[in-house]
């Protein structure tokens, strides 16, 4: 044999015993690792979901912050109201539901990884805007018009939302309708308001 030959012979053995050497070699740190790693893995992307569920959960009950400064008061007290508007203590309990029920549909939608996920949030983030907007013009600033402008834009906003999520989720866009007809009710209340007084 050439020294050639010799030479690619000699290449040709050693590669095969590294080949041998590596389908022999024990398996149990790769196994280890695969055991150790994915679960820890898994636990880290589950905790981050789990935290993600939980502020989408909240988010909502961000737009009752403003009533924290803004109360009705004597002000509110003394407007001519229309027919209809219920007493004083079904407002925070209507809402509590309301902002939980918003809560769970847009932490069904935030979960998905739906084409339009990026344009429903946006539109959630938007009507939320808009919704603690209100407290401010009517409670704080004392102005029921601007407020039922931004009740109407309101209405438009969450309609526009509802739509988009249903697309998405369509249990997700059914639980805001109890909202879309509240605000449609408050949108009434906010109107009668302006019209008598």
């Amino acid at each position: 044999m050439s020294p050639a030959g010799e030479f690619s012979a000699g290449i040709l053995r050693a590669a095969s015993v590294q080949v041998l050497r590596a389908a022999n070699r024990p398996r149990a740190g790769r196994e280890s690792a695969r055991l150790w790693t994915f679960p820890a893995v898994s636990a880290a992307m589950r905790k981050t979901v789990s935290l993600m569920t939980i502020y989408y959960l909240l988010l909502p009950f961000a737009a009752a912050l403003p009533g924290i400064a803004f109360t009705p008061g004597h002000w509110y007290a003394a407007l001519q109201k229309p027919a209809g508007t219920p007493p004083g203590i079904v407002f925070p309990v209507a809402w509590t539901l309301l902002y939980l029920l918003m809560g769970i549909a847009v932490a069904r939608v935030a979960r998905t990884s739906h084409p339009l996920r990026q344009a429903a949030l946006r539109l959630f983030y938007l009507q939320l805007l808009l919704n603690a907007a209100w407290t401010v013009f009517f409670f704080g600033l004392q102005q029921p018009v601007f407020a039922l402008v931004d009740l109407l834009m309101l209405d438009a906003a969450v309609l526009l939302t509802l739509l988009v999520f249903r697309r998405i989720d369509r249990v997700a866009g059914a639980l805001l309708l109890p909202y879309l007809l509240w605000i449609a009710f408050a949108t009434y209340l906010n109107a009668g308001i302006v019209w008598l007084n």
